[in-house]
């Protein structure tokens, strides 16, 4: 059943070994390699078969982050943000192995309080899932400097970093955005922020009494320096996925797919 699902979401198994993809390297050819991928040229300089190398043919990394700071606390429709953010983490960690990907998860609130280094196949995926059995929201600050200095120190090779975490207003924001930025050009960062459906219907509100009209004036100001802190985090360079936290799964995974595929990883 999970399979159908995900091939009924377009989730199908990506090329493999470098088509299409930009040059790298020169090798010498080994048994199962792509016969088109021959390098005639070296071939005779070399005196041996040589192939094209492509980066396809890297492993990749993918890093899910995990912000569990107070607004994870909050809730969606009875459920908490979190659990929405573990579904989809869950959802991208099984692709990322599904395609051959090694992947690793980070978690903090005030502190980095769960590390896995991205590794590949099933223990990988095992040790992500026990991290993510165990993460429970805190009503701290998050410490963003702190979480990103750690990362840095601990994974120095490129990778999807896929941040999950959430923006309020300008000021709860300025450290997230500045630090999330940090990551480029070595790493591709994606951040995945989840909608407010209930800040969302108040800002739509058509007032029929004063306290209405005060409620949605704050509602939309508070999306105004959401939307200000997501535009910030664009010009840096980072990619923004600002979706319903309902959808949040099925847009995290169809974006990994997408940058798989242009070859962005």
């Amino acid at each position: 059943a999970r399979a159908q699902r995900r091939h009924e979401q377009g989730i199908t198994p990506l090329r493999r070994l470098g088509e299409g993809r930009l040059f790298e390297s020169l090798r010498e050819w080994g048994p199962g390699d792509d016969l088109r991928h021959i390098d005639w040229k070296a071939t005779a300089r070399r005196g041996k078969v040589i192939t094209r190398q492509y980066e396809a043919e890297r492993r990749q990394h993918v890093l899910l982050v995990l912000d569990l700071g107070r607004l994870m606390t909050a809730e969606a429709a009875g459920v908490s943000r979190l659990d929405y953010v573990v579904r989809a983490a869950l959802e991208l960690s099984y692709t990322a192995v599904q395609h051959d990907d090694n992947v690793g998860v980070m978690a903090f609130a005030d502190g980095v309080q769960h590390f896995v280094a991205p590794q590949r196949g099933r223990l990988a995926l095992r040790r992500v899932l026990d991290v993510l059995a165990r993460v429970e929201p805190q009503l701290v600050e998050p410490d963003y400097p702190g979480a990103f200095r750690y990362l840095a120190a601990h994974n120095r090779k490129r990778a999807l970093t896929v941040l999950f975490s959430d923006v309020i207003d300008r000021f709860a924001s300025d450290a997230l955005v500045a630090n999330v930025a940090s990551l480029r050009p070595r790493h591709l960062p994606l951040a995945v922020t989840l909608q407010n459906p209930e800040l969302n219907a108040v800002a739509s509100l058509r007032p029929a009494v004063a306290q209405d009209a005060f409620r949605k004036a704050a509602a939309e100001e508070l999306l105004r320096a959401r939307e200000e802190a997501l535009g910030r985090m664009r010009r840096a360079g980072v990619l923004v996925l600002d979706v319903p936290p309902d959808r949040a799964a099925e847009a995290v995974v169809a974006k990994y797919v997408d940058l798989k595929r242009r070859g962005r990883l």
